[in-house]
């Protein structure tokens, strides 16, 4: 996957490039939604479930989240 980083979003495309994954900081919650060719889905909020996951595996995210201002 590649990161790429807005000040506000990130977004993660796959390989291929044909779908991605977008996160946002939204009222002190994280949120993602999936890109995929013309369509997407609506914006949903993580759980404390996968947000722990993210950083327990290290991904792109939990990097992104660590490097955002207080």
């Amino acid at each position: 996957m590649k990161a790429l980083s807005w000040p506000c979003n990130l977004v993660l495309a796959s390989k291929d490039r044909q779908s991605s994954s977008e996160y946002r900081i939204d009222n002190c919650q994280v949120q993602v939604r999936y890109l995929s060719g013309d369509a997407e889905t609506d914006w949903r909020t993580l759980t404390q479930d996968e947000l722990r996951r993210h950083f327990a595996l290290n991904t792109p995210v939990a990097h992104w989240l660590r490097r955002r201002p207080a």
